[in-house]
């Protein structure tokens, strides 16, 4: 089973506030939402304790050496779905085998060198969870890295009429070029909201 790219618009400040910040409100709204409860209904070791994670987020309690990683890494995406934007480009890219095509008709195509996967999981979520494993699961753009990157894209143009036209004949590209076009926006919305993006992988 492979790993997917999920991105968020965030204020970081406000999701550092959140944790340990003993918001009874947030805790219900959180573990009541459809997505969160889906998240913990899934077949994986160890996620049935992720309503036990997320309320150790918010209520500053001790972490349990008998919670996996993967339960935090849930109960945090719950409470950045809470308590951020969702981007308009909700496609969620799949880690090596997508990530790779990305990079490559991004260089091929448009002459931009860009490891995607290095740049969306750069590892600076540091909010003091036991998140690490044999490779980053999360990142955090800042606004002047999503800067750096706007500038990397700013030359990539895109249509809805194109990729309609690849869909019929080239699907992979399609693929691609629909996810390059998604990251482009993404990265534009964040930046219009003065916001940052943060990604997960899972």
């Amino acid at each position: 089973m492979g790993y997917n790219i999920l991105s968020y618009a965030v204020d970081y400040a406000k999701l550092k506030s959140a944790i340990g910040s003993e918001d009874h409100s947030l805790y219900h709204d959180i573990k009541n939402n459809p997505s969160f409860i889906g998240c913990t209904g899934q077949n994986y070791p160890g996620l049935s304790k992720t309503k036990e994670a997320l309320k150790q987020l918010i209520f500053g309690l001790p972490k349990e050496k008998d919670i996996v990683s993967s339960a935090y890494l849930y109960a945090l995406i719950g409470l950045v779905n809470q308590t951020g934007k969702k981007l308009p480009g909700t496609h969620e890219i799949q880690l090596d085998y997508e990530t790779d095509l990305i990079n490559k008709y991004l260089k091929d195509d448009f002459k931009v060198d860009v490891h995607i996967a290095d740049e969306l999981l750069n590892d600076a979520v540091q909010l003091g969870l036991p998140l690490s494993g044999d490779k980053p699961y999360s990142g955090l753009l800042s606004k002047s890295q999503l800067l750096v990157l706007q500038a990397k894209f700013e030359g990539i143009h895109i249509s809805e009429e194109e990729l309609e036209e690849l869909l019929q004949c080239e699907t992979e590209k399609e693929m691609v070029y629909d996810s390059i076009h998604q990251i482009k926006d993404n990265v534009n919305f964040c930046l219009s909201e003065s916001m940052s993006m943060i990604s997960f992988c899972h």
